[in-house]
């Protein structure tokens, strides 16, 4: 498998520069040509001039990232969105783990064993994507009532008709 490309830096955007001023002169090179011409070149340079290559890069990394918006994954979904759902579902996680160490940590464990706890369940027909929103038909609902302490307790299931 061919290594990953962890994008471009300065010194590519100034042998980008070599490059141009090579073919100005008449001399089309490939990029390890130029390399091997630019890089005493930009071991000479200041601080500032290496900078303002630095900037350049830079400046496409981000250019790249707004790019996420236009690119999209084999299931026609932007990279952009596809980031962001696994940024709220990697929140949502950690609400959840919060949510349960707040109950674990407030709660004696002789009170904890008898605290009631509730699973639902949803099944659906089917959801309608809008432009704003996403709608789901639900088909049925399971609701389970259980205790660290008794175990299942109560369990109740809704058939809804669409």
């Amino acid at each position: 498998m061919a290594p990953k490309n962890k994008g471009r830096n300065g010194f590519y955007y100034f042998m980008q520069e070599v490059r141009q001023d090579e073919a100005a002169r008449g001399k089309n090179m490939r990029m390890d040509e130029v390399q091997v011409i630019a890089g005493p070149l930009w071991e000479k340079l200041s601080v500032d001039e290496k900078e303002e290559y630095n900037r350049m890069a830079k400046e496409a990394k981000l250019r790249g990232a707004a790019d996420d918006e236009r690119k999209f994954n084999s299931l026609g979904v932007s990279f952009a969105a596809v980031d962001g759902l696994e940024r709220e579902q990697e929140e949502q996680e950690k609400i959840m783990k919060a949510t349960i160490k707040t109950i674990v940590m407030s709660s004696s464990p002789e009170a904890l064993t008898r605290k009631p706890f509730y699973l639902c369940h949803v099944n659906y027909y089917y959801l309608v994507k809008g432009a704003d929103c996403t709608t789901y038909q639900p088909a049925e609902i399971a609701l389970a009532e259980f205790t660290l302490e008794d175990g299942l307790r109560e369990t109740r299931n809704f058939v809804l008709s669409p």
